[in-house]
C-alpha cells in the first residue's frame, strides 16, 4: 500500500493493529513461560488442592466441566513439572520467532510472517511432544486455538503489505 505523496510503501492501519496486538500478546506469552516455568512445582501443588475442593458438592457442574476430568488435568500438570526444561526453551523460542517476525513485519519483511507462524505454532507442537493429549482438551485449549488462527489469517490478509526481502 502506498502512500500517495511518496513512493515508499507504507503498513496498512490492519497490520499496525494486528503487529501492536501481537507485541502486547507475546510479552504476555514471554512472560508466562518464565513463570509457569518458575512455579511449575507450585502450579502441581495447587492443582492438586483445587480438584480436592472440586470434589465438593457446592461447586457448581460448570466450573467442574471447564476443568474437564481432573485425572487428565492432573497428568497435565505432572507432565508440565517433569518437562519443565524443554517446555522452557521451546516457550522462549516460539516467543522470540514471533517477536522477531512482528518486527519483520513492521519493517515490511516478507520474511516475517514465516517467523511468526513458525512461532505461533511451536507451543502445539511443544504440548504434542511432552504432554498428552489432555493438552489438547479443555475450554482454554480452544480458545488458544482460535485466538491463534484469526491472528495468522489476518497476517495473511495483510501480506500483501509485506513488499521487501
Amino acid at each position: 500500500m502506498d502512500h500517495p505523496f511518496s513512493d515508499k510503501p507504507v503498513m496498512s492501519s490492519t497490520l499496525k493493529t494486528i503487529t501492536v496486538l501481537s507485541l502486547i500478546g507475546n510479552f504476555l506469552q514471554l512472560i508466562m513461560t518464565v513463570m509457569n516455568f518458575l512455579r511449575a512445582k507450585a502450579n502441581y501443588a495447587e492443582a492438586k488442592e483445587t480438584i480436592g475442593k472440586l470434589q465438593d458438592e457446592n461447586v457448581p457442574a460448570i466450573v467442574r466441566k471447564m476443568v474437564g476430568n481432573s485425572d487428565d488435568y492432573m497428568e497435565l500438570m505432572r507432565l508440565s513439572l517433569e518437562n519443565k526444561y524443554p517446555i522452557l526453551i521451546l516457550g522462549l523460542l516460539a516467543s522470540v520467532l514471533c517477536l522477531y517476525g512482528v518486527f519483520q513485519m513492521r519493517a515490511l519483511k516478507k520474511q516475517g510472517l514465516s517467523l511468526y507462524i513458525m512461532g505461533e505454532l511451536l507451543p502445539f507442537l511443544t504440548m504434542a511432544l511432552f504432554m498428552n493429549v489432555a493438552a489438547f482438551k479443555g475450554v482454554m485449549f480452544y480458545i488458544t486455538v482460535l485466538i491463534t488462527l484469526l491472528f495468522i489469517l489476518l497476517y495473511l490478509k495483510e501480506r500483501r503489505c509485506l513488499v521487501y526481502n
